[in-house]
């Protein structure tokens, strides 16, 4: 009895560690703060920034129309803050592959994720991208969604909340997206940084755009002090390293265990 015990928890743990050891992906999007990179040290700035080992990105390069190869080491002499959310679950993970595919463009409306989108369609990015990246792993699905879109909302500010449901139906027909993949919405800069009022009105908007579902959490970036803001709309290095830390420790706690284990 005791060798049948020792051979059925044997068979249990490894299952356990093999489903484990899935790789996680998150797909990153939205304009500017989620397209910038930062160079180490460019603003004089004292921070480590180690990328962990077992994270990757995906090399698409930012140009419309374009459709990466393959996923690479994260760079350890810039920082951007996909980056820093994928170190952040690998170095939680070390017995998985973290990869991201962040597919943004500087200074767009969230016209450019809707259908019948103006130029460049970043929808359209994504969907060509998304699919031969999972591939590439021999991935399935993507595990959460991180989204950093609002200073340039939209023509009519006060439906962008409808207007983020329906990137969300979009994202949920295709078959590599499930309906309870975590969410995570950033914030624009709160007034006190960006100087402009219309700003805490936007976080207004997208704060109701989180609270639509429960797969959707607002990440309040107006928790950073001044010294982490490179301008009046994007952090700086240290920003980037200190909110993605703290985004992807709340969105890596959000995912219930079923959710790693793949079960369906």
């Amino acid at each position: 009895m005791k060798c049948l015990l020792l051979a059925v928890s044997f068979v249990l743990a490894w299952a356990f560690a093999g489903a484990h050891a899935e790789p996680i992906v998150i797909l990153t999007t939205g304009q500017s703060n989620m397209a910038y990179r930062i160079i180490i040290g460019s603003g004089g700035e004292r921070f480590r920034w180690d990328p962990a080992k077992n994270a990757r990105s995906w090399n698409w390069n930012f140009v419309d129309g374009h459709i990466g190869t393959a996923f690479t080491p994260l760079k350890d002499d810039s920082i951007s803050l996909a980056d820093r959310i994928a170190s952040t679950i690998a170095k939680k993970r070390p017995d998985q592959t973290v990869y991201v595919i962040n597919i943004s463009f500087s200074g767009l409306s969230i016209a450019h994720w809707l259908p019948r989108a103006p130029a460049p369609d970043v929808f359209a990015n994504i969907l060509a991208n998304v699919p031969k990246a999972l591939a590439s792993i021999g991935a399935t699905r993507i595990d959460f969604l991180v989204w950093w879109q609002g200073e340039n909302p939209t023509g009519q500010p006060t439906e962008y909340p409808d207007h983020f449901d329906a990137v969300m139906l979009r994202l949920q027909a295709e078959p590599w997206f499930p309906r309870t993949t975590p969410v995570m919405i950033f914030g624009v800069a709160p007034s006190r940084i960006s100087k402009n009022p219309d700003y805490d009105f936007y976080n207004g908007l997208l704060r109701e755009a989180a609270g639509r579902s429960p797969n959707r959490q607002f990440f309040d970036t107006g928790i950073l002090e001044e010294q982490y803001w490179l301008d009046a709309a994007h952090p700086n290095g240290m920003g980037f390293w200190t909110i993605g830390k703290m985004a992807a420790e709340r969105l890596d706690g959000s995912v219930p265990i079923t959710s790693v284990l793949r079960e369906r």
